[in-house]
């Protein structure tokens, strides 16, 4: 379970802001590979510490207080936390994906306070593609709410990052 308080939370301020973070986390994350490799571990203060570095929001918008990193050097960021251990250079592709999506799909009360709450930390996670189903568009798995919990029910293929992320489990 994540252990990020918003005062530990780092805001990337610009490309070379997040290549440094980049190269911190891969510091880190290089360490224990071997541990978590072999233990079947999963990397949480690893996967902690890039949110704290402020990678998380590296893509936000400026409007929204996120610097914008060029996709160059997004690419360059998981390409030095792939090298250390791509475990953790793979986890937190997803949230870069679905706040590329809420860019472009989201309303302005969406982007707000998504965006918000991952530059204090927060992650997001997929989970995606379904099992038996006829294709990618076919979806089975509902939210419903009841007394003002969402509860998922459905069958995911994968949903890489869900464990480590605090927005799935709220």
């Amino acid at each position: 379970m994540s252990r990020l308080t918003s005062e530990k939370v780092h805001i990337i301020e610009n490309d070379l802001d997040a290549i440094n973070a980049a190269y911190q986390v891969a510091d880190f994350a290089l360490e224990g590979r071997n541990q978590r490799d072999q233990q079947r571990l999963l990397p949480f203060a690893e996967i902690d510490l890039f949110s704290q570095k402020g990678l998380g929001g590296m893509r936000i918008p400026k409007q929204y207080g996120g610097a914008f990193v060029t996709n160059k050097t997004l690419a360059h960021v998981f390409r030095i936390i792939n090298k250390a251990d791509s475990s953790v250079g793979q986890i937190p592709q997803n949230q870069i994906a679905l706040l590329n999506m809420i860019q472009i799909m989201g309303t302005e009360q969406q982007k707000q306070f998504i965006y918000n709450e991952i530059l204090k930390g927060k992650r997001l996670a997929n989970g995606g593609p379904e099992r038996n189903t006829k294709d990618t568009k076919t979806l089975a798995t509902t939210l419903t709410l009841e007394n003002g919990r969402y509860f998922v029910d459905g069958e995911k293929f994968y949903s890489t990052g869900s464990k480590l992320c605090p927005l799935a489990g709220d």
